[in-house]
């Protein structure tokens, strides 16, 4: 099972970097500004996440059909991508983007449900790209022959290189369902999206940070 989800976070990665999305459901407010931050560009594949509410520093969606279910041995897949431009205020850098999610599922009968997930976050101002897959409680897939729900969460966590400035964010997701004698389903209900940033050091600081870990590595070394 652990060899088939690495197959799939892999094919994530390959879909993220090289497919182009057939179409996109832009948000009602594709464009916005947070104290430290402004987006731009928001949009998903299918529109399944709907548009954000900024609480804080953060990017709340509300997904209200953001499921799979399944009544027959087929599985029943759900994918949906989501993707924005992060630009720090001036002066300010990203330090970490993170995605928080929760859920509920439901399983009656002999079946199963999954979440999977991964969040890429590119330079949007030179080369680079970190990503992170979705990491849930309880793990996932979540199997059982008798009856089995409750809730889910899932985290991702990325933490962009020193000193970008402008990034494209993207979470793609998948919620997957199947059922071999009853009935499986499981949802989406919120995606959090939390962007971190940081002063930029002045260079005269940024040169005596560099100095001291300089002065550090050559002390060790002796």
């Amino acid at each position: 099972m652990n060899h088939v989800r690495g197959v799939f976070v892999c094919a994530l990665i390959v879909s993220t970097l090289f497919a182009a999305a057939a179409s996109a459901a832009p948000w009602t407010n594709p464009s916005g500004s947070a104290s430290d931050y402004d987006w731009s560009n928001g949009e998903s594949d299918n529109g399944l996440f709907g548009s954000p509410t900024l609480i804080g520093e953060s990017l709340f969606f509300f997904p209200s059909d953001f499921k799979a279910e399944s009544t027959s041995a087929t599985p029943t897949q759900t994918q949906d991508r989501l993707r924005f431009t992060i630009t720090a205020k001036p002066g300010l850098m990203i330090s970490q983007v993170t995605i928080n999610e929760t859920g509920n599922y439901s399983i009656l009968g002999n079946g199963s449900v999954d979440v999977t997930g991964l969040l890429s976050v590119t330079n949007q101002s030179g080369p680079g790209l970190v990503t992170d897959a979705l990491a849930t409680s309880p793990s996932m897939p979540v199997a059982t022959s008798s009856s089995a729900q409750g809730g889910w969460t899932g985290s991702a966590i990325v933490s962009p290189p020193f000193g970008w400035t402008t990034v494209q964010v993207e979470l793609d997701n998948v919620l997957s369902a199947v059922a071999t004698g009853g009935a499986a389903s499981i949802y989406k209900t919120i995606t959090e999206v939390q962007i971190q940033t940081l002063p930029i050091p002045e260079p005269s600081a940024a040169g005596l940070l560099l100095l001291a870990g300089g002065s550090l590595l050559a002390r060790r070394r002796r």
